[in-house]
């Protein structure tokens, strides 16, 4: 385990010079990542009984060095080493009509109302003595929200990333100012909102992702006003490193309200979280899995399924494992899992190296962009996937999530996107 924490700590540092010192280059956020979680690891390897194999760190490995050529193929040889527009820029305030932020305010608060009746009802049907949250998980496997309130959820949360990236925009016109950002504090309500509905049904990953999102719109700013020269402060990476430290303690106290009864303290508990995947994947690794399906697209599996009336096999949850010391970690494999189930090691070359490319021939075009207005919506839908990168140690959640629902998820967006910076109503006319 300790030689796997010094090889990323190794490729942390190389893709971070390689790349320009970019903080948010998708190998340095893959690396940061597993780096983490290894950590965690290493500090339970007694506690958990891990012994790691020769083999999972080669495909490990394989996977981590198949991610890094992808990007150095992009940049290198595609880009010729020069992603980054050279010319200065300078911000434009993204505007909006008040009026539309109120109504979609307004129709967010209606949305979360027809939520918060379903769950309600939902939790009151298995006639248990939980919290509303913790029996709303609880029944959700025999009991769904309605199709209405699904989709209707994606309105608001396609105006959560929307106004958030407005938001960052626009407080980086100009010089920060108390009254500017309260002019624009508005533009934050629909991501408040949306944070509801996730707590609302339990969920607490969506929170987290969506933050991360806001720091991405927040960084890329900052770096397109000042040329790609923009260097974080240490001040404001300890704001950063301080308020993560806060979201892990509250995603912890949070355990309860969803019906999650472990006693272990706060270190075991995100332990098991964030360092659980290795030791999860190197038991899969030496006694493989007793359930069939295909794992890499299993969201598209299920589509097919759905439209066609097949009935393919598709493994969206994993099971669940013991360590060989009694303690539970949970079904999180990290992303390279579904790669190796379906494909073996030149599945696990290909989809990371895929992964990899695809994400940076986006984020290469928003950063060379002369204009990145006109790419606007572009950089939205980037900033509400780089949580895939970030946590692909736990999870893949890009191709596994591929389906028909996602691409209307996307639709949603870009209509909303449309609605809230294009259209404008006249009234008294």
């Amino acid at each position: 385990m300790l030689g796997l924490c010094l090889i990323l700590a190794l490729n942390i540092m190389l893709s971070y010079y390689i790349f320009k010192r970019d903080a948010f280059s998708c190998s340095f956020l893959l690396f940061a990542g597993y780096y983490m979680s290894a950590l965690f690891a290493l500090l339970n390897v007694n506690t958990w009984g891990t012994k790691i194999s020769i083999k999972l760190a080669f495909v490990l490995c394989v996977g981590w060095m198949s991610f890094l050529c992808g990007e150095l193929f992009v940049k290198k040889l595609m880009y010729h080493n020069r992603w980054q527009c050279d010319e200065a820029h300078e911000l434009k305030e993204i505007r909006f009509q008040p009026m539309m932020l109120y109504f979609v305010i307004a129709l967010n608060l209606l949305i979360t109302f027809m939520l918060y009746r379903e769950v309600s009802s939902i939790a009151q049907m298995g006639g248990g003595n939980a919290g509303i949250i913790a029996s709303y998980k609880q029944n959700s496997l025999d009991y769904s929200l309605s199709g209405t309130v699904t989709q209707a959820m994606k309105i608001t949360k396609a105006y959560a990333f929307i106004c958030g990236c407005i938001f960052c925009n626009n407080i980086c016109v100009r010089q920060y100012t108390r009254r500017k950002v309260f002019k624009q504090i508005w533009l934050l309500v629909p991501g408040v909102i949306y944070c509801i509905q996730c707590i609302m049904k339990g969920g607490r990953f969506n929170v987290i992702a969506f933050i991360i999102a806001m720091l991405f719109y927040l960084y890329f700013a900052l770096q397109y006003k000042s040329n790609w020269r923009y260097r974080i402060e240490l001040k404001n990476l300890a704001k950063v490193v301080i308020a993560a430290i806060l979201i892990v303690y509250l995603f912890w106290f949070y355990k309860e309200f969803v019906g999650r009864t472990s006693e272990a303290s706060l270190f075991e508990y995100i332990s098991q979280y964030i360092g659980g995947p290795y030791e999860l994947f190197n038991q899969f690794i030496q006694s493989g899995s007793t359930n069939a399906g295909n794992e890499t697209f299993a969201g598209m599996v299920t589509s097919i399924n759905k439209i066609l009336g097949t009935n393919l096999k598709s493994l969206i949850y994993h099971e669940f494992r013991f360590t060989s010391t009694g303690i539970m970690l949970g079904n999180a494999y990290s992303g390279i899992r579904n790669y190796y189930s379906d494909f073996g090691i030149i599945g696990v070359i290909l989809m990371c190296f895929n992964l990899s490319a695809i994400f940076n021939l986006i984020y290469c075009r928003l950063s060379k962009s002369n204009n990145i207005y006109k790419h606007c919506f572009g950089l939205i839908l980037y900033g509400s996937l780089i949580y895939c990168i970030i946590f692909h140690f736990f999870t893949d959640y890009f191709f596994a999530r591929l389906s028909v629902g996602w691409f209307i998820e996307v639709l949603i967006m870009y209509i909303c996107f449309y609605m809230m910076t294009k259209v404008r109503f006249e009234f008294g006319k």
